[in-house]
């Protein structure tokens, strides 16, 4: 019965996004097929295709990663689109994308200054990420390509030609970095989402295959802090970790916080959340997590779990991939919990509108969770842990704030609150959001620095 409510919670969520402005998000253009003729294109016809005029000449970047960024399920593609959708304003982009072996090459134009390459995994990649990942137990994508992207050798060869008349590489997370300076000796910069030996420390298991791939992790995110002109940290807490852990200088560590998109969501009013909820067949006090299979996510959707057993007056509403997760299936899930796995950014701004409330049950992990925006964005207030709200450190008044052991009496204490109380910790949340977190303002204070590298 419970799959067939969350499977017309979706439907009812489908057909509101057919009814209304989809939005022109995605890419403007996708060239399918194998990258060498698209390459071919892309330094002369390309161009010319989308229309492209510069002058004067852009600064160009070639950005390497590990995964694909479209369409967007997790905080890492989010802020990768973002950040450099908002960049592109000011310089080229091209964006070289490892993606799963089941993937097709394709070219990926989200406008005239910003495409991306995605490059599949060949079958002797996907075997060897396969062996890694029975190895430890967890996804391995990222740690396979450390030191063996050469398995995927059209990987390299796309990298090389993109880089041609580049002016700064950018290592997208530190896995690629190797493979990077084999075809780049000029100007790089650090782009670190988190602390990945403090996130790997957390997740790899404690055995002999556990402590060679930790190793491997600390080992290269080492040479890319020695080797960066600048490395943009998500937090000052990971400025402080990398300093401590690989004595990487402060002066070249500059804070380049998650950020959100203005958008013209107002402060709905309690009788209009309550007609958005009748709309997708929902009632009562519904509280929304969003997460990708992230394993602190994954995490957190589990302690969540045992929150809703202690909080039947609240529907607990799971989005995100890691609704997929084998340790969330195999859980017991209360009947006061939904599981709707991904949704589309159009989908979720409906559900938000049809919410009282955003959760952020994070105890570990590194960098900064991007739903504390998401949630903000949409004028939904926010009940996180301490953890949870670390890079964003919103203050009493703009969000909840409580530990994970506490989040039964919160959820209690909340849904005593009146309507207005809670619109204004909304409106608060918001307003202190947006004169921090646009990412028109934080892309503009990066650029000072790559312009400076």
């Amino acid at each position: 019965m419970k799959g067939a409510f969350a499977d017309e919670v979706r439907g009812q969520l489908e057909r509101a996004v057919r009814r209304g402005d989809r939005g022109a998000r995605g890419p403007a253009l996708t060239i399918k097929g194998r990258p060498f003729i698209a390459l071919t294109l892309a330094k002369k016809a390309l161009r010319s295709m989308v229309g492209r005029k510069q002058e004067p000449r852009l600064p160009r970047l070639v950005v390497v990663n590990t995964f694909n960024c479209w369409p967007p399920h997790g905080g890492g593609q989010i802020r990768i689109l973002n950040f450099y959708k908002t960049l592109s304003e000011r310089a080229d982009i091209t964006l070289v994308s490892l993606a799963p072996s089941s993937c097709a090459y394709r070219t990926l134009v989200f406008n005239e200054n910003f495409r991306e390459f995605v490059i599949p995994a060949t079958r002797k990649q996907y075997s060897w990420e396969a062996k890694l990942q029975e190895a430890l137990g967890v996804y391995a994508t990222d740690i396979a390509a450390i030191d063996n992207l050469s398995l995927t050798p059209d990987f390299a060869t796309v990298l090389r030609l993109a880089l041609h008349d580049a002016d700064i590489a950018v290592a997208e997370h530190p896995y690629c970095f190797r493979t990077l300076r084999q075809v780049w000796k000029g100007r790089v910069i650090y782009h670190a989402h988190n602390v990945e030996y403090v996130l790997k420390s957390a997740i790899l298991p404690k055995t002999e295959a556990g402590d060679r791939a930790l190793a491997a992790v600390a080992s290269v995110e080492k040479e890319c802090c020695a080797a960066a002109d600048r490395i943009f940290a998500v937090s000052k807490s990971d400025v402080d970790a990398l300093n401590e852990l690989y004595g990487a200088p402060k002066e070249r560590m500059f804070v380049v916080p998650n950020g959100m998109t203005v958008s013209d969501a107002r402060d709905l009013s309690h009788v209009e959340r309550e007609q958005n909820k009748r709309a997708l067949g929902l009632s009562g006090r519904v509280a929304v997590y969003v997460g990708s299979m992230h394993p602190p996510n994954v995490e957190g959707a589990l302690a969540l779990l045992d929150i809703a057993r202690k909080c039947p007056n609240w529907l607990i509403v799971f989005v995100g991939s890691m609704c997929d997760s084998p340790r969330v299936r195999q859980a017991a899930q209360p009947q006061n919990t939904l599981m709707l796995g991904c949704l589309s950014e159009q989908e979720l701004d409906r559900l938000l509108c049809a919410a009282d409330l955003g959760l952020n049950p994070i105890v570990s992990g590194s960098g900064s969770n991007l739903k504390m925006l998401t949630y903000m964005k949409s004028r939904l207030p926010t009940l996180t842990t301490p953890m949870g709200n670390r890079g964003y450190e919103f203050g009493r008044g703009q969000c909840f704030v409580a530990n994970i052991e506490d989040f039964p009496s919160e959820l209690d204490a909340i849904a005593r609150m009146d309507a207005t109380s809670l619109s204004s910790i909304a409106s608060n949340g918001y307003e202190a959001a947006v004169a921090r977190f646009q990412w028109k303002d934080i892309v503009q204070h990066a650029l000072l620095e790559f312009e400076g590298t």
